[in-house]
């Protein structure tokens, strides 16, 4: 007795680290392939606390500015993170005294309504999804407002020099 399958029936599921691939079963080409642990980090991500207090910092310490400085002051956070001369959490790094003077302003608690803070969220996300992108600066200031001598600026972005 011959049995007949529909030709969309799924004869194969294959559950790798990045993708879970589903198979036709009349000629095994790909149906779909599904980014499905990305999505899933994503999702685990923006429920995060760590993720909104990123967001937070970033959006206190570069309102105003471009999201590529967005991306260098959180990135200075997650270094931070990594370094044996600060705390090894988000949360602490970010709460650690005399460091960070954006979380006692009003842009440390945002709306969500303006350009600044959906880019300060985006800015997060990115970084806890790809890592930091310079892994050599661990401190930044502006220097209109901070006189602060530095001997070797790594990156200059907007109104802030990286270090």
């Amino acid at each position: 007795m011959k049995i007949i399958i529909s030709c969309i029936m799924v004869c194969l599921l294959t559950l790798s680290v990045n993708y879970i691939t589903l198979c036709n079963t009349t000629n095994d080409s790909i149906v779909a392939t599904y980014k499905l642990e990305q999505e899933s980090k994503q999702d685990t991500i923006l429920k995060s606390t760590k993720y909104k207090l990123l967001a937070k910092v970033i959006n206190s310490e570069s309102h105003g500015e471009s999201f590529k400085s967005k991306l260098h002051v959180g990135s200075v956070v997650l270094n931070r993170t990594k370094d044996s001369n600060f705390p090894n959490t988000i949360k602490k790094v970010i709460y650690q005294r005399n460091q960070f003077d954006g979380i006692g302003t009003k842009y440390f608690r945002f709306s969500n309504k303006t350009k600044d803070d959906v880019d300060s969220k985006r800015a997060a996300l990115y970084l806890l999804m790809n890592g930091s992108i310079n892994d050599d600066i661990l401190y930044f200031h502006n220097p209109d407002i901070v006189n602060k001598r530095v001997t070797k600026i790594l990156v200059k972005v907007d109104k802030q020099i990286f270090y």
